[in-house]
């Protein structure tokens, strides 16, 4: 997926997601949504995120190839050892759009290295390519789902 269908998706999950979560601070929260969108793509040297931080991705790439290690439960798991030395809403939150994210990387042909350091790729039964007509009508859908729930 692109960035920006990453965001929305991400979005629209921790939309439907907040008051599962009991969410003390909303901004804090979709900050988190925002950054754990964007945060497993850090080992991709043309990431959006990557273009924030140029030198991380090129030291990441030479540990871990591209959807293996940031896109595995394994990274999740990691994360959630935030608790207690980040804000709770801002964790949620990366928690949440990280999830996203390696879900929304699971309905490409590529997949995701999920079980990192085990197993193989792997991809939900219907993928579409990344940046096609496709993932732009799911964009838009997520935007409208989005605007459903918060209306």
């Amino acid at each position: 997926m692109q960035y920006h269908t990453h965001l929305a998706f991400s979005g629209m999950i921790g939309l439907s997601m907040m008051e599962w979560a009991q969410v003390p601070d909303p901004t804090s929260y979709f900050i988190g949504l925002a950054i754990g969108a964007l945060l497993p793509d850090i080992d991709h040297p043309k990431s959006k995120i990557s273009n924030k931080v140029p030198i991380l991705p090129s030291i990441i790439s030479t540990f871990f190839t591209h959807r293996t290690f940031f896109h595995s439960l394994l990274f999740v798991g990691i994360l959630t050892f935030s608790y207690g030395l980040l804000p709770t809403s801002l964790v949620t939150g990366i928690i949440f759009g990280t999830a996203s994210h390696i879900l929304g990387d699971m309905l490409t042909p590529a997949g995701v290295k999920l079980f990192y350091p085990f197993g193989r790729y792997i991809r939900l039964p219907l993928t579409f390519k990344t940046g096609g007509s496709i993932e732009q009508i799911c964009f838009f859908t997520f935007i409208f789902i989005s605007y459903k729930l918060i209306s």
